[in-house]
């Protein structure tokens, strides 16, 4: 018995994506094969790859562009800026909130501008000849419109360079007035 081989509907509006295959009842061979792709389809599939390629290269690039662009300052924090190419620190504060830099060219430097406690541990005699231990707890912030001057004279160092000579003249004044000697 032979079998009518059966064209493929070219009026399908999906005939490019189906494949139909014809097979016969008991030899499972193949009576009929869809068309390959023209040459022309080839070449439309590898524009399109290589056109999204393309594109996605590009985006993505875009994006890691955009993100060494960008710098967020978090609450409780402000940002000066340092540029190379004006050599120093710039004299605008940034605020809270996400801010532009030039790559490679600035980079901010944050500072944490809440108010903190620091300790001052010392050891003062009283008038009675005796070793008192007294511990000075400081509440400090730095003023946000000296933060470039600040940043040029202390860098990250204010806690360490600052706050120890400004609690040696509170204790003194401290002992001044009440029954200590002196500070050591």
């Amino acid at each position: 018995m032979k079998l009518p081989i059966v064209e493929p509907d070219n009026r399908h509006p999906l005939h490019p994506l189906i494949r139909l295959y014809i097979y016969t009842s008991h030899a499972n061979t193949l009576l009929f094969q869809p068309p390959l792709p023209t040459p022309y389809q080839k070449n439309m599939a590898d524009k399109a790859l290589a056109s999204l390629s393309r594109f996605a290269g590009l985006a993505g690039l875009g994006l890691a562009g955009a993100q060494t662009c960008l710098y967020n300052v978090d609450a409780g924090h402000r940002a000066v800026l340092f540029d190379n190419a004006r050599g120093g620190i710039q004299d605008d504060v940034k605020h809270e909130g996400t801010h532009f830099m030039i790559p490679f060219i600035q980079s901010p430097r944050i500072m944490e501008v809440r108010v903190r406690p620091k300790e001052l541990p010392s050891i003062t005699g009283t008038k009675d000849l005796q070793t008192v231990q007294i511990k000075l707890r400081v509440l400090w912030r730095p003023e946000i419109d000296k933060l470039p001057d600040i940043y040029r004279k202390f860098q990250d160092q204010i806690e360490d360079r600052v706050l120890p000579s400004i609690g040696n003249e509170v204790r003194r004044e401290l002992c001044n007035s009440s029954a200590c000697l002196g500070n050591s």
